[in-house]
């Protein structure tokens, strides 16, 4: 009886084994299913158009300024200043001023700024690109002048395209070395920049005093 019980058991666990590798075989096929099955998502760029493009770069410059207004007060361990913010985004001024400077440096050939879309037409961001003369190593430097990428394309790999496309740009002209500007605590962008090979090579440091500190010793 006990060997008929071992055997009895023994092929009930092996049909149970068959039945769990069975239904594993099947999730993970569906799961393959699923993965071909998700459309991947195509970016193009294109040059800036003033009569096209106003109002759109207008919008990201001023968020822009915004953002970084709102990382240097992090910085300066200041509260966050909700009224500035809506001041700061009510003042069209900025960005009508920055897409005039824009228009004339593209005009001139000396920058380029590439508009960031979807292949299928939805707004993606934009990179802006210039080119200047690195005053210590006296080598031409191509400079990422100014990135925005929309919310619901960020770590999608839309700033990555934006950067190829920016080095297409620069290489074209003969530029070689690129150069971007960033805030520390943008930890994204940060990331985001250094997985596409680009590394920290200098600091900027800064002091600040208060100004009854300054008012104290002027009058001593």
């Amino acid at each position: 009886m006990q060997g008929k019980i071992h055997l009895h058991s023994s092929k009930k666990g092996h049909r149970q084994q068959r039945q769990i590798s069975k239904r594993k075989k099947q999730v993970n096929n569906k799961q393959n299913t699923e993965l071909q099955t998700v459309p991947s998502t195509h970016f193009v760029a294109r040059p800036f158009q003033i009569v096209r493009d106003r109002e759109r770069i207008e919008r990201y410059h001023t968020e822009m300024v915004v953002l970084q207004n709102e990382l240097w007060r992090k910085l300066a361990m200041l509260a966050h200043d909700p009224n500035e913010t809506r001041r700061m985004l009510r003042n069209r001024q900025e960005g009508a001023n920055f897409v005039a400077q824009l228009h004339r440096m593209t005009a001139q050939r000396e920058g380029q700024a590439l508009i960031l879309d979807t292949s299928t037409g939805e707004p993606v961001g934009y990179v802006f690109i210039t080119e200047s003369v690195d005053p210590l190593s006296k080598e031409r430097m191509g400079i990422i002048g100014e990135m925005f990428i929309e919310e619901p394309w960020r770590k999608q790999g839309a700033g990555t395209f934006a950067l190829q496309e920016a080095e297409k740009w620069l290489t074209a002209r003969g530029t070689f070395t690129f150069q971007i500007f960033v805030t520390k605590i943008n930890v994204d962008a940060v990331h985001m920049y250094q997985k596409n090979g680009y590394s920290v090579v200098d600091y900027r440091m800064i002091k600040r005093v208060s100004h009854a500190t300054q008012t104290h010793d002027v009058q001593h």
